[in-house]
C-alpha cells in the first residue's frame, strides 16, 4: 500500500486495519468442472484506514494483469439500466462541454463499448483504453474504436502519437482498479488538452460504511474513495476539483469533475463543499468512524445463515440472483454453500454453466426459476434490486419471495 500524496510508502503507524473479511478467492475467477477437483488458492483481505491522506484501501493481493484477461467475465452492456444511465451521461456531456465531430474523446476501461456507443451513434469522435481482449469484440461489433492495453504512461505515450489529445476522459469505476492512482492522473495529464475534464465515477465511502455495503469490497477493488481523498490526490498532482454529483448507482456513486489548474473554464459549483461537508460531519476523515463496521459485518453474516438455515430446516427452495465479483465476497465470508442456496442465476452467457468459487454453487440461466419455482430468490446484486423484482415478478405466481441480506434483512 502506499500513499499518492508521498513519494514513501505510507508508515504502518498511519494505516490502520478496520476490516478483515478472512481468506478469499479471486473474485473474477469462476469455476468449470473440471475445477471443481481443484483447491483453490485464498488470500487474506484486510482494509486499512489512512490517516495521512484518508484513503480506505488495501493491498494489492491480486495482479491487474492476471485480472483483465481475454475470457474477462464482466460485460457492461448486460445490465439495460447501467447502459441507460451511461447514455443520459453522454447527452449531458455533448450538450455542457459543447463536444462536437472535431471533438475527442478516450474512455478508461471502455469494456464492451456500453458507453462509447453513444458518442459513435453522435458522431463525435472517441477511443476506449481497454485490457480484456474478449469485450473488445463486442464494443467493435457497436463500432467502437478500442486499443487493447492498459492505461498507464507507457499506452498514453503510444496513444498521442496517433490520436489528438481529448476534450473529455471518461473513467467510469475503474479508479479502484489501479493500484498506482499516479500512473492514471500522470496518463491524463499527458492526454488532456489544456481546458478539458476528467469525468470520474466512484462508489461513495460514505455510502459503504452507512449502508454496510462490505460486499463491494474484493481482491481486485485496491481503493474505496471519499471527495476528500480524491481532491486531495487530485490537487496534488495538478488539477481542480470544480463539479461533483451524488448518483444512485452501485449503492451510491459520485461522479466527479476535474480540469487542470491551468484553464478558465468550468466554474467550480457549490455542490463541492456541500458534500465535503457531509463526510466531515461523518467523520470520514477519522478512524473512529470504521471502528465498527467489522461487527456489523458480522452481524449481517449471522442474520443472513440463521435465515437460509431456518428456511432450509421448512424444506423451503432456496436460489439467488447475480453472479457478480459482489456476490462472491458475500457468499465465501459468510461461508454460505450449494447446501443453502442451490444455484446463482445469471444472464451473462460466459458464467452459465459455471461454479461460484469456493462455495461451488452451480451457475444457470434465468430459465431455471419457472422448472424450479423456488420458494425464495436472494438478490446478491442489490444495487440492482428494483430491476431484479421487477424482471421476476412471476414468481409471485407460486408465492415465491424476494430477499435482500445487505445492508439489513429484507423479504419482499
Amino acid at each position: 500500500m502506499h500513499c499518492p500524496l508521498n513519494k514513501k510508502n505510507c508508515k504502518k503507524i498511519n494505516q490502520k486495519m478496520f476490516l478483515n473479511l478472512g481468506r478469499l478467492p479471486r473474485v473474477d475467477v469462476l469455476l468449470s468442472k473440471k475445477d471443481l477437483k481443484k483447491k483453490e488458492p485464498l488470500k487474506p483481505l484486510k482494509v486499512f484506514f489512512c490517516k495521512k491522506c484518508f484513503l480506505v484501501q488495501h493491498p494489492a493481493y491480486t495482479d491487474p494483469k492476471d485480472i483483465f484477461v481475454k475470457d474477462y467475465i464482466y460485460y457492461s452492456s448486460t445490465v439495460s439500466s447501467w447502459v441507460q444511465h451511461c447514455k443520459k451521461f453522454v447527452n449531458q456531456s455533448i450538450k455542457r462541454f459543447s463536444l462536437t465531430k472535431e471533438s475527442f474523446v478516450i474512455e478508461v476501461a471502455s469494456n464492451d463499448g456500453y458507453l462509447l456507443q453513444h458518442f459513435v451513434k453522435r458522431e463525435i469522435p472517441c477511443l476506449g483504453v481497454e485490457p480484456s481482449s474478449g469485450v473488445i469484440k463486442e464494443a467493435k461489433k457497436k463500432g467502437v474504436e478500442s486499443i487493447n492495453d492498459f492505461y498507464n504512461l507507457k499506452s498514453s505515450k503510444k496513444i498521442i502519437k496517433s490520436y489528438p489529445k481529448a476534450d473529455l476522459i471518461i473513467a467510469n469505476n475503474v479508479l479502484a482498479h489501479m493500484p498506482n492512482l499516479k500512473e492514471f492522473i500522470n496518463s491524463s495529464l499527458l492526454l488532456l488538452k489544456d481546458d478539458g475534464v476528467i469525468a470520474i465515477e466512484v462508489p461513495h465511502l460514505l455510502n459503504l460504511i452507512k449502508e454496510k455495503q462490505f460486499d463491494t469490497i474484493y481482491d481486485e477493488h485496491y481503493f474505496y474513495f471519499s471527495l476528500t481523498s480524491l481532491k486531495n490526490i487530485f490537487d496534488y498532482y495538478g488539477f481542480i476539483l470544480f463539479d461533483v454529483k451524488e448518483l444512485k448507482t452501485h449503492g451510491g456513486s459520485l461522479r466527479i469533475f476535474f480540469k487542470k489548474k491551468l484553464s478558465n473554464k468550468n466554474k467550480i459549483t457549490k455542490k463541492i463543499n456541500l458534500i465535503l461537508n457531509k463526510e466531515k460531519n461523518n467523520r470520514l476523515n477519522h478512524f473512529f468512524r470504521f471502528s465498527n463496521f467489522e461487527k456489523e459485518i458480522r452481524l449481517i453474516k449471522k442474520d443472513s445463515v440463521n435465515f437460509l438455515l431456518d428456511q432450509k430446516n421448512k424444506r423451503k427452495k432456496i436460489v439467488a440472483f447475480g453472479a457478480a465479483h459482489k456476490a462472491s465476497t458475500f457468499l465465501n465470508y459468510c461461508k454460505i454453500n450449494k447446501s443453502l442456496i442451490s444455484h446463482v442465476i445469471d444472464e451473462t452467457k460466459i458464467k452459465i454453466g459455471k461454479y461460484m468459487p469456493v462455495s461451488r454453487i452451480p451457475i444457470v440461466n434465468e430459465k431455471f426459476i419457472r422448472k424450479f419455482k423456488p420458494d425464495f430468490v436472494v438478490i446478491l446484486i442489490w444495487n440492482l434490486k428494483k430491476e431484479v423484482i421487477k424482471k421476476l415478478k412471476y414468481i409471485k405466481k407460486w408465492n415465491g419471495k424476494f430477499v435482500v441480506f445487505i445492508p439489513n434483512l429484507k423479504i419482499y
